[in-house]
């Protein structure tokens, strides 16, 4: 009888370790009260504070050095900046031509495509609720929502039409409303460019209200970011470019601003640069996070300038409570930050590029100082994401890296063959990552190689021992055409090419289904260790909770502890 409970305890508390310590010494979550869903990425903010944080993907830091390319989306000759975002097993993203797809996660065949419009592109990241799919065209200033499944255009809304004006931000669906902004496509020096955020009636696109951000005689102030939601006020934060015009100062330029997301009433504002002429404003989505400092605990919201800073306000009044130079005298652009944990272990990870500084800096916001700065060889221009343990994220040159949440040490790296321009995803087991091509890249040897890659962690391989690969290192697949010729060959786990409208052929080399057995052949050699190790070790009557100790299984990183599954006696 004694065996058989001890049998069975021991079989517990493995199923329990090896679900709960993929990273036994980081406990990170993000702030109470996220829409965050494990296997998807519904928008490009993630989750509605913006952590940019999935703690429910396959892919960790026990496994990341393991990744290899599973398939590739080919677009032809359109580059894609949108950020991939996954929802129900299914892909969906936009490119340069004005097109929205979507494709199956597991693998990259195209579910559906649609040409939104001529002449302009999708810059932004598409969002999926309830049974749409939303896309955002840059000129023409035009909001499409899809059906789901078939891709039917439900509805479309310009929100402007002035030719001037155009939409760089992705859109944030909340509550039955779609908040999108309006910035400026190139022309600071007219001050009749008025920037604006949105609501829309997410089922029928209809405007229920407008926020003009361009107030005053200089114009300009527009909204390039997306907005950050809480859900317990039921306010909304974004932030502003700088003023436009022969004057440098407009009512809410380089600005935080808070609306009450029902009726777009102003809530607060708080004004950085009230004189820019250096191009100091905010160009990207803000995080919502709770920290603490000196004993007070805060519900903050940030975000990074490109002044060099990184801001922290009061998310109830508005009131500056810190700045963070993240490296440099002037940034040329702040990327979107992810964030993990809360109060005093709250950390924020914020990519930055500039003349003389790329690369990604981590620091707590409870004493502003920098935990870790992993500098890169080229500008980080699109958003990061996080796993448990890992921020991801691409460079212009085409560098794809992971690195510890820890201290930064390089866990992964592979090179695409162009540069990386939006965000990564990480959900479910697999990483995107978009890929544009610069100005003269593109030729008719490469074009078939521009579109989405979706990495996996590769079936039969152990757990990682750092440090693993070089970074830059270049991981390619076998690529090949709808007539099945092969464009480019390497060792990668799956091979997919889709030529624009074109159906996809898929050979994988290595099985999802191999992963169960995997994970019973570590569950078994867990059990075992541990059965010997009570065996030798049988605590005594005088052996008190907590003085068990722990067995460390290196080759998996899996730490059994003591606590309720020790049985004494």
């Amino acid at each position: 009888m004694r065996k058989t409970v001890t049998s069975s305890i021991v079989f517990l508390c493995s199923l329990l370790v090896m679900s709960t310590s993929v990273n036994a010494t980081q406990n990170l979550v993000a702030e109470s009260g996220s829409n965050s869903q494990p296997n998807s990425w519904p928008s490009f903010i993630y989750d509605n504070q913006n952590s940019r944080y999935n703690p429910g993907s396959g892919i960790n830091i026990s496994n990341v050095c393991n990744l290899g390319l599973a398939w590739v989306f080919s677009t032809g000759s359109a580059s894609v900046t949108s950020q991939p975002i996954v929802s129900n097993g299914s892909v969906y993203f936009g490119d340069w031509a004005a097109n929205a797809y979507s494709l199956n996660l597991s693998t990259g065949i195209l579910n559906w495509k649609v040409h939104l419009h001529d002449n302009t592109q999708v810059s932004g990241t598409p969002a999926v609720a309830g049974g749409l799919v939303y896309f955002a065209i840059l000129s023409d200033s035009t909001v499409y929502a899809l059906n789901e499944t078939n891709g039917r255009i439900v509805w479309d809304t310009a929100i402007s039409s002035d030719p001037g004006l155009g939409i760089w931000s992705s859109p944030i669906v909340y509550d039955g409303r779609l908040f999108i902004g309006l910035a400026g496509l190139g022309d600071e020096t007219n001050s009749s460019l008025r920037g604006q955020l949105d609501a829309l009636n997410a089922t029928s696109g209809a405007v229920i209200w407008r926020f003009i951000t361009g107030m005053g005689t200089s114009g300009g102030a527009g909204t390039w970011g997306s907005v950050a939601v809480d859900n317990d006020s039921d306010t909304i934060y974004f932030g502003t470019g700088n003023p436009y015009g022969n004057t440098t100062s407009t009512l809410y330029s380089d600005s935080m601003i808070a609306l009450n997301a029902a009726s777009g009433k102003l809530i607060w504002y708080n004004q950085v640069h009230a004189d820019d002429t250096h191009d100091k404003d905010f160009g990207a989505t803000p995080n919502l996070f709770s920290y603490a400092t000196g004993g007070v605990e805060y519900r903050a919201v940030g975000l990074a300038s490109k002044d060099g800073n990184y801001y922290i306000f009061d998310r109830t009044n508005g009131a500056l409570l810190s700045t963070t130079y993240l490296n440099g005298n002037y940034v040329h652009s702040i990327g979107n930050a992810g964030f993990v944990g809360t109060g005093a272990n709250t950390e924020i990870f914020a990519p930055t590029y500039q003349e003389n500084y790329a690369g990604v800096t981590a620091f707590f916001p409870r004493n502003q100082t920098d935990s870790w700065s992993a500098p890169q060889g080229s500008q980080v221009i699109g958003a990061i994401a996080l796993s448990k343990g890992v921020v991801f994220f691409g460079d212009e040159a085409g560098d794809v890296e992971a690195l510890s949440m820890k201290n930064g040490q390089g866990l992964f790296a592979t090179r695409l063959p162009f540069g990386i321009w939006g965000g990564v995803t990480v959900a479910s087991d697999y990483l995107l990552v978009p890929s544009y091509a610069a100005g003269g890249q593109l030729n008719s040897t490469n074009r078939s190689q521009l579109g989405v890659y979706a990495y996996s962690i590769r079936p039969n391989t152990h757990p990682c021992a750092y440090p693993s690969n070089t970074p830059g290192a270049s991981t390619q697949a076998r690529m090949t055409s709808a007539s099945g010729s092969t464009i480019a060959t390497s060792s990668g786990v799956g091979i997919v090419s889709t030529p624009t409208g074109g159906a996809s052929a898929v050979s994988n080399q290595g099985s999802v289904s191999e992963y169960p057995l995997l994970i019973v052949a570590l569950a078994v050699l867990v059990m075992a260790i541990t059965a010997s190790y009570v065996a030798l070790r049988r605590p005594s009557k005088t052996d008190g909770p907590g003085q068990f100790g722990h067995v460390q299984h290196p080759s998996s990183h899996v730490v059994f502890r003591s606590g309720p599954c020790v049985q004494e006696g």
